[in-house]
């Protein structure tokens, strides 16, 4: 990187001249360096990839979320090694079900229509008729064994009872299939278990 000062007798400068040079700022260092056309060789894997990122894009705009959806990809992007948004996380996770060969499937409006004296109801939506089980815990890195969510087939939403959870703690709830062929790619939903009204 070459630092400037007062570059073009100026305090500050941006942008390219004459498709030679690209003037900028990288954390308040100016800098100038050579102005070059970025490669997009267009080959069948990258046409391949951006296919896969455009439908997960479109996965995430196609399905109707919640609050406590959005919240749920963040708490688990939180919990990868690298830094990202929820959005990110579960592009990341679709792409990795389409590169499989995976439908990837998305729960979605998850609610707790009775959450009362130790007892918390579940209801989620999932595109398909699969098998589909939760996961439970006081911790979203240590979740318990996987439970069988109920639902009518063809018909959503997936539902399940909770019960026997200590008031006032708050449990993390993720969604997972066993079935090979699908993805389920879930956030990690946070809920505290409330005492009775």
């Amino acid at each position: 990187m070459a630092k400037v000062k007062s570059p073009l007798l100026s305090l500050s400068a941006s942008g390219q001249i004459a498709k030679s040079l690209v003037f900028s700022s990288w954390k308040g260092i100016a800098d100038v360096r050579q102005y070059v056309i970025p490669a997009n060789p267009k080959s069948d894997d990258q046409k391949t990839q951006r296919g896969f990122l455009k439908s997960a894009v479109d996965l995430w705009h196609a399905v109707t979320r919640n609050a406590a959806d959005a919240v749920a990809f963040n708490i688990a992007a939180a919990l990868e090694s690298k830094p990202m948004s929820g959005f990110n996380y579960f592009c990341k996770s679709v792409i990795a079900a389409l590169k499989a060969d995976y439908a990837a499937l998305v729960p979605y409006t998850f609610t707790t229509p009775v959450n009362a004296d130790g007892t918390i109801d579940i209801s989620v939506f999932i595109d398909g008729n699969i098998a589909c089980s939760y996961q439970i815990g006081t911790k979203p890195t240590v979740l318990g064994e996987p439970v069988a969510l109920t639902h009518a087939a063809e018909i959503n939403p997936y539902t399940a009872e909770i019960v026997d959870l200590t008031v006032g703690v708050d449990y993390f709830i993720k969604f997972s299939t066993v079935v090979v062929e699908n993805a389920v790619v879930s956030g990690i939903y946070k809920v505290r278990a409330l005492a009775a009204e």
